[in-house]
């Protein structure tokens, strides 16, 4: 997935000097990108305004408007606000709610920076370095994800954890009556925030396992899967009932998606449609979706109004799509575990993700490994 990691275009960066602050101690440049790197942001930051204190969000708005499971921000010290403020031209601006304005590249579709009233918070995926500049101080909204979503993966960060906004999550959370019930419907519906893209994903048929003659290129860490073949679909599991999903931690997604990680599931063309009854076949030609060509060899989609991850397709596997989970709507939780068997053994390309976020990287992987052993992820 980590097809364009040597090919980022060289832009000029905006940087912005406050010499009368520089005065006051010595200060660290802050850096911020997206993908294409069309918007490229430098910001001056006195070491005593660091680390970034940074909040992470798992509320529906932020999975449906990103794409992710949830999303991180570094808020910006006062003194940069004009800087933040001066840059905002090179983006489009989508309100996500009356308090909430989001601004994402248009060409790339990564979301960067978000506006509360007069506070800015930059999106810390898209943030050129973690390690000693952002603090995780808490995770909100982790009850609206109905299974706890990402934050299993984050329990062994240092990091308050609220039910909704303050009210703390109980620890025993969710209890047993409070546990998602798995439905079996038949369609998954999957949208962004401003729901200009909609698409429907249905249970794997007998066709899910030979698609238009994909290839893979995820056995590379996994030599036991072995080749591509339809006797041996890697996209399908659990006796062909689940799409496979992992957790991707390359340049390439997280600066397309302005989060960290992307979670991912793989999904055969045949069994997406564009209609709720599975009339309309699967094109990547439709609603406000946009294309932004990563690389030689595949393509990202986003919502050219909302700025959503929704699809990676390789050009050799074109019968198959990674869609991003966030978008997906299961009745029993974000996870969608009734529809998604999850990767657990490590993070997909971890290795782009250690020199800039080595103790976030490791604390996550850790705890979705221990999740995957754990006698409530069985069913995964």
């Amino acid at each position: 997935m980590n097809t364009s990691r040597s090919q980022f275009k060289q832009h000029s960066i905006l940087t912005v000097q406050l010499p009368s602050l520089v005065d006051m101690g010595s200060s660290r440049e802050i850096q911020a990108r997206c993908l294409c790197g069309n918007y490229q942001l430098s910001l001056t930051v006195l070491e005593q305004q660091l680390p970034l204190t940074a909040s992470i969000c798992h509320c529906n708005s932020c999975r449906h408007g990103s794409g992710t499971l949830y999303i991180g921000g570094a808020f910006v010290p006062e003194t940069c606000t004009q800087a933040v403020q001066d840059s905002l031209s090179r983006l489009k601006a989508s309100e996500w709610s009356t308090r909430r304005t989001t601004y994402h590249c248009p060409t790339c579709g990564t979301i960067i920076i978000e506006q509360q009233g007069s506070r800015f918070c930059i999106y810390t995926g898209a943030l050129a370095q973690l390690e000693g500049t952002v603090h995780f101080e808490r995770q909100i909204f982790v009850k609206e994800t109905q299974d706890g979503g990402f934050s299993h993966w984050l329990r062994d960060l240092p990091i308050k954890t609220h039910a909704t906004m303050n009210d703390e999550l109980p620890t025993d959370w969710p209890r047993p009556s409070e546990q998602p019930i798995d439905r079996t419907s038949d369609r998954l519906h999957a949208h962004c925030l401003c729901n200009g893209i909609n698409f429907w994903i249905s249970r794997p048929l007998a066709s899910s396992a030979n698609p238009d003659d994909p290839k893979s290129d995820v056995h590379q860490y996994n030599p036991d899967r072995g080749e591509y073949e339809t006797k041996n679909p890697w996209w399908l599991c659990e006796n062909r009932t689940k799409f496979f999903a992992e957790v991707c931690q390359c340049n390439s997604c997280r600066l397309s998606s302005g989060c960290d990680f992307v979670p991912w599931t793989y999904v055969p063309a045949t069994d997406i449609s564009l209609a709720a009854d599975g009339s309309v076949p699967f094109s990547c030609d439709f609603g406000t979706l946009k294309k932004y060509r990563s690389s030689d060899e595949a393509s990202r989609y986003f919502c050219g109004e909302c700025g959503a991850t929704v699809f990676y397709i390789r050009d050799e596997r074109h019968g198959i799509a990674n869609v991003a989970v966030g978008l997906l709507d299961a009745d029993e939780g974000t996870l969608a575990k009734s529809w998604l068997w999850w990767r657990t053994d490590a993070l997909d390309f971890k290795e782009d993700g250690i020199g800039r976020a080595a103790t976030l990287v490791n604390c996550v992987e850790g705890a979705l490994q221990n999740w995957g052993q754990s006698a409530s992820a069985r069913d995964l």
